[in-house]
């Protein structure tokens, strides 16, 4: 029972290692920032006042 106890519990040291790598690993890369797209199109909200700012000026 002793030799199946160890195995076990070595096992299991070696699956928490792995994921513990990967973690670190994971956190030390810097991921690539890529530029946001600019869209050059104007936002319709920007232009057209929204339906209750509307009635509330009346038609314009």
């Amino acid at each position: 029972m002793g030799a199946a106890t160890t195995l076990l519990t070595v096992a299991l040291g070696a699956i928490h290692a792995w994921l513990a790598a990967r973690a670190l690993w994971g956190m030390s890369r810097v991921p690539r920032l890529r530029p946001a797209r600019v869209d050059p199109r104007p936002r319709v909200s920007a232009i057209v006042p929204a339906r209750n700012e509307r009635d509330a000026w009346g038609d314009v």
